[in-house]
This record gives C-alpha cells, structure tokens and sequence, in this order.
C-alpha cells in the first residue's frame, strides 16, 4: 500500500499520530485459488474484528484495501496494543481454519506528522513509513518504528528485538525498526533497596562467608553482575538487556534482516526445499538478491536445484 498526494484544501491540517498498517502476506496467491472465499473472509474480518478492536483502542480505519487496512490512533501506546489484539482474535479464528484460507497479516506502525484533510483521510511520509515497516513483519507479526519503540517499550508485557537499520523504497533515511514479541513473559522489578537487602541474606545465608563485604561493595558487587534486575519502584521498565544498536552498516544490515526473513519462511518445513523464487517474494526482493544472500550463508543453507532448473534452498541439518 502507498500514500497518493493529499488533494488541496483549506481545511487540510497537520497532526501527530500513530499509524498503524495491516497488509495480508500471500493474499495475491490465496486470491488466485479462491478469489470468493478469500474476498468474503477478509470483508469478514474486517467487519467483525478489525473494526471493532480498532474502535477499542480509541483508533479509526481510514483506508481499506483488498489485502489490508490502514488505521490512525492518539498514541503508539494504542496503536501497539490494537495491533497485539487483533493478531490474537485473527489467530484464533485462523486456527478454525483450513491452511490455505488462513489470512496472515504482518503489521507495522509509526508515529509521526501526518496531514488530515476534509474527508478523514490521511497523508504523509508517517503514513507511507508505515506501511514499508509492515513489509519487514513476519506473517502474523508486528514490527514498529524506534519511535513507536521508545514509547511503548516500558509500558506492555511484550518483548522487542532489534532488526536494525532498515533502509526501505522511497524512504529517503534509513528506519531502525523493532519486532514485536507477544506473549513473551518478562521478570518483574523490584526497587533498589529491597533487592540489595534480599542479595545480603542471600550471601549470608550461602555460607556467612561474605558477613565482612561492606554494604558499598556489596551494591557495586550487584550492580556489575546482575544490572538488569535493579529499576525503580515503576515495575514497568523491561527485564531484557538493552537493544544493541543498529550496525554501521545499513547494506549489510538489511542484507541479514532479508536472510532472517527467509530463515523464518524456511524454518516451518525444516528439512524440506523452498524456491528462492517463493522466498524473493516473501522478502520483497529479487530472486537475484535472494539467491545471493542465501549463498553468503553457506553454513546456515544448503543451495540446491529442482529436475525443471528452478533454484532451490533449504536450511542445513545440524
């Protein structure tokens, strides 16, 4: 999906929202098998799940399309936790489902400028920055924006990994962009002053050997080797290590988000062959660039070449 120019109006105005783009993965090849059944499930559910949690998160659907939706909430914070619920009820209903009339969407999310014009349509680089993370999402998956990043990242009970810098068509700056990890449980804070009284009588009740260990020395011993278990009273900040920063290489950077892409794609049928056709598609690249990332990880991929020529890859048995 793309964003077209906003028509000219007086009454066109500027504000800062989060948007959130939801875009079907293989919906062209799922509509080339049942256009009908598949154009009925996707009005279903835009109708019936979309809609309604999209209004629950206090957001709005401003464009649809044939494989997917566009929507604009007040904050990241909504925008991060309609995409976590929708993903959920599409995967249970999904899991009611026949294989090939399961939709995936792969979702992402900025926040930014967007321009809002007289018909509740909005514009902008926010919005087609978007919509770009989303092609970076696995099927089923969110990605968000650093920005979206930094505001939730303390706020839900998921985890966040880096992908790096992501440098993406018509986008004239590369995005660092952080996968979304559902569900994942995270260990809860505890203050400062309560963990290191609990590190003292658990060193004392050890062996009492470390009685002597000045109550300075015993903070320092605990803040070098155990950092992420000390925080504030909040409770909120997460549990995991700080992301490492995005590489200085933003090629080689997105040359590994492709393969890891691909990894994922390869991984739901281990030992069994993929077309690096298949998988260009999946990734949005070129069979070309496809082929030759895959070569560079000759000790995760075994390269391969089907009876009528088509080049084939699988991952390697360890």
């Amino acid at each position: 999906m793309s964003s077209l120019d906003p028509p000219v109006s007086s009454r066109s105005q500027r504000r800062l929202a989060a948007i959130m783009s939801a875009d079907i993965a293989g919906y062209s090849r799922m509509v080339g098998r049942d256009e009908e059944g598949t154009v009925a499930l996707v009005t279903e559910q835009l109708a019936k799940i979309a809609g309604p949690i999209v209004t629950q998160h206090d957001g709005q659907i401003f464009k649809t399309v044939g494989d997917g939706f566009l929507a604009i909430f007040k904050s990241s914070l909504d925008a991060v936790r309609c995409a976590l619920a929708f993903q959920e009820e599409v995967g249970k209903q999904n899991a009611s489902l026949a294989e090939g009339q399961r939709l995936r969407y792969r979702i992402g999310i900025n926040v930014g400028d967007v321009i809002a014009t007289d018909n509740d349509d909005y514009y902008g680089d926010s919005v087609n920055i978007a919509a770009r993370i989303q092609t970076a999402a696995d099927a089923g998956g969110i990605c968000v924006a650093r920005s979206v990043y930094d505001q939730v990242k303390n706020r839900l009970n998921c985890s966040y990994v880096s992908l790096g810098a992501e440098k993406f068509k018509n986008i004239a700056d590369p995005i660092v962009v952080y996968k979304v990890l559902a569900g994942t449980i995270r260990m809860p804070l505890i203050s400062r002053k309560r963990f290191m009284a609990a590190a003292a009588l658990v060193l004392l009740v050890a062996g009492g050997s470390f009685a002597w260990v000045e109550q300075a020395e015993l903070r320092q011993f605990v803040e070098d080797t155990i950092p992420i278990m000390v925080g504030d009273h909040s409770g909120s900040a997460t549990a995991s290590a700080r992301p490492p920063e995005p590489t200085e290489d933003p090629a080689a950077q997105r040359q590994e988000n492709i393969f890891k892409r691909m990894s994922a794609a390869m991984q739901s049928d281990r030992f069994g062959w993929r077309t690096i056709e298949r998988l260009a598609i999946d990734a949005g690249v070129t069979e070309g660039e496809a082929h030759e990332i895959l070569a560079a990880h000759s000790k995760e991929v075994v390269l391969g070449k089907s009876r009528d020529g088509k080049l084939l890859a699988r991952l390697a048995e360890h």
